[in-house]
């Protein structure tokens, strides 16, 4: 468990199946992910249990400090050869939504990223309209990169995404 003031990161578990399936099939908490509703049961638990196995992966459920779960955030791609990891984070809950919690929760898992595992660089996509994720993303120190023109299809269109990363002396 990674805690901080507001928040605190767990491993995901199979206990989490119910409340991931629910989220995963809201369209409001998909607009900015890559998948799409419907998604069954069998797919949640499908991927919880490759985020479990899997050494290049780690994937933790994000809970205000009284234990209510706000969402999901995770390590992949971790690529110990280059000390690099890519990472993704969705708070599901519209309460918990411009908060500042997710901010904290990134900043939580890339102190872990960067002291614990010892990686050397971080980095993710954003869909270049995600305003909200951008802005918290520059709060934690992210760089952006460049402009990856339509690598992704959603809702029937393609999209850009932002390419950015924060490297371990950039980290504060």
């Amino acid at each position: 468990m990674i805690k901080g003031e507001r928040v605190f990161l767990r491993d995901l578990s199979l206990q989490d199946l119910d409340i991931l399936y629910e989220w995963s099939n809201d369209l409001e908490n998909t607009r900015w992910l890559l998948i799409d509703p419907p998604v069954s049961r069998e797919m949640e638990r499908a991927w919880i249990e490759s985020m479990s196995r899997r050494p290049d992966q780690k994937a933790f459920m994000i809970c205000t400090t009284d234990g209510a779960p706000i969402g999901t955030l995770d390590l992949s791609m971790i690529n110990w050869k280059h000390f690099s990891a890519q990472v993704g984070i969705s708070i599901f809950e519209p309460s918990c939504r411009g908060k500042g919690l997710g901010t904290e929760a990134m900043r939580l898992v890339l102190g872990y990223a960067f002291h614990t595992l010892k990686l050397n660089r971080v980095q993710l996509y954003v869909f270049k309209e995600n305003l909200y994720a951008i802005r918290s993303y520059e709060k934690c120190g992210f760089v952006t990169e460049g402009l990856v023109r339509e690598c992704y299809y959603k809702q029937g269109k393609f999209v850009d995404a932002y390419l950015m990363s924060i490297l371990r002396n950039d980290w504060k």
